[in-house]
């Protein structure tokens, strides 16, 4: 003998998440029931709970840092910089312009090394 669960007990994020994983075919009025209780609830308390993620500038520099830090380690162990999607720039036949290439991105990521760090999160 089963008890039936008290949705007004749940929070809108366990709501979700029950009527997320529930079997829709065989409990259809447990569907029912837990999309009332969502509906019940006010907006103010649905959108508390899910905010949307928002892309920062403080995310993007950190984004740059990484993949910048990734392309330098690669291009170390390599020899060689990709400098579009089929050229690449190898150490042993162009030197000078892999150096060239290899100081640019130095520079690059640790100008957004240094903006992720110094970056206000509210931006």
């Amino acid at each position: 003998m089963s008890s039936e669960p008290k949705y007004q007990d749940y929070s809108v994020d366990e709501l979700f998440d029950v009527l997320k994983h529930v079997d829709k075919d065989l409990y259809p009025e447990k569907v029912e029931q837990i999309k009332l209780e969502i509906a019940r609830r006010s907006n103010t308390e649905i959108a508390t709970a899910y905010k949307p993620f928002r892309f920062t500038k403080s995310d993007g520099y950190c984004l740059l840092f990484f993949c910048g830090l990734g392309l330098i380690i690669f291009s170390i162990f390599s020899g060689e910089l990709p400098i579009s999607r089929s050229v690449s720039v190898q150490i042993d036949i162009y030197p000078h312009l892999y150096w060239f290439v290899f100081a640019v991105w130095t520079v690059i990521t640790l100008c957004s090394g240094y903006k992720w760090y110094t970056a206000d999160n509210d931006t």
